[in-house]
C-alpha cells in the first residue's frame, strides 16, 4: 500500500537546533528510502502562531532548511490562539487533502503535539497516528522546576504532576504506534497505559554503549594518548 509521510511540530520545535536537526534529516533521508517502506511524498508540517509564519526571521529559518532538506515539502500552518487557533483547522484539511496516497502516517514529536493537533484536525480511515515519546513529560517539567524526587510531591506540584501524566495518557491512547527514546520509557509508558501497541525504541543519538575494554581502540583511532584526558560533547538544545 502506497502512503504519505507527514511529519508534525510546534514552532517551537524547529528553533531548536537539536530538535529540528533529528525530525528534518531524518525526513530527508526517508525521501532517500527504497521498496515497499519509500513514502510517496514526505512532508514536515509546522503548527505555527501568526505572528511568526508572516515574521521575516522565521521565514529565513524555514528557508534554511529547505535548502538543507531539498526532498521534502515544508508547510507552516498559522494560528492564533485567541481565536481557537483560527485558522488551523481549515490548512489541516486543506493539506490533507493535497496528499494523494491511500494512506497518510503522521510522525508527532511529543504529547503536546499530538494533543494539540486533534483538536483542529478529523482523523479519516487510512491516517495512522505515531506518537514519538521523548522523555517523561510529567516529572521534567517539575524538574525543570527544580524538583528533584517526584515521589515526594506537595499537593500542588502533585496536581500538577497528575495533570501532565492525564495528558500523556490522552495522547498514548491516540496513538496507533509509539516510539520511545529508551527501554526503560518504554516500559514506564506501559505501566501508565496498559494494554498499549508493541512500543518500538529508537535510542536517542545514541546507537550501542562501548564497555570499558573498547576504550583503548576508540582512543587510538582517535590518536588519543593513553594518559591524555579527552572531553566529549554530545550536543545540546541550544
Amino acid at each position: 500500500m502506497s502512503f504519505d509521510l507527514v511529519y508534525v511540530l510546534l514552532w517551537e520545535h524547529i528553533k531548536l537546533p537539536l530538535v529540528s536537526s533529528q525530525t528534518f534529516d531524518q525526513a530527508q533521508k526517508q525521501t532517500e528510502v527504497e521498496g515497499a517502506l519509500k513514502p510517496g511524498t514526505v512532508s514536515v508540517w509546522v503548527m505555527t502562531p501568526l505572528r511568526f509564519y508572516i515574521g521575516r526571521e522565521e521565514r529565513s529559518i524555514v528557508k534554511r532548511l529547505k535548502l538543507r532538506c531539498p526532498g521534502i515539502k515544508i508547510h507552516l500552518l498559522p494560528e492564533v490562539n485567541r481565536l481557537d487557533n483560527f485558522p488551523l483547522t481549515f490548512f489541516l484539511k486543506f493539506q490533507r487533502g493535497k496528499l494523494l496516497a491511500s494512506k497518510v502516517v503522521f510522525h508527532f514529536r511529543g504529547e503536546a503535539t499530538l494533543n494539540h493537533f486533534v483538536r483542529h484536525y478529523s482523523k479519516r480511515t487510512n491516517d495512522s497516528f505515531i506518537l514519538d515519546v521523548r522523555g517523561y513529560w510529567p516529572a521534567e517539567i517539575l524538574y525543570a522546576r527544580g524538583v528533584e524526587d517526584i515521589g515526594n510531591l506537595s499537593k500542588n506540584l502533585a496536581a500538577v504532576h497528575d495533570h501532565e501524566k492525564r495528558k500523556l495518557q490522552k495522547a498514548l491512547a491516540l496513538g496507533d504506534g509509539v516510539i520511545a527514546v529508551s527501554q526503560n520509557l518504554a516500559n514506564l509508558l506501559n505501566k501508565i497505559v496498559p494494554g498499549l501497541p508493541e512500543i518500538n525504541v529508537v535510542p536517542c543519538s545514541v546507537r550501542s554503549v562501548h564497555g570499558r575494554h573498547s576504550r583503548e581502540k576508540i582512543r587510538q583511532s582517535l590518536g588519543v594518548a593513553d594518559d591524555e584526558k579527552l572531553l566529549v560533547y554530545s550536543g545540546g538544545y541550544a
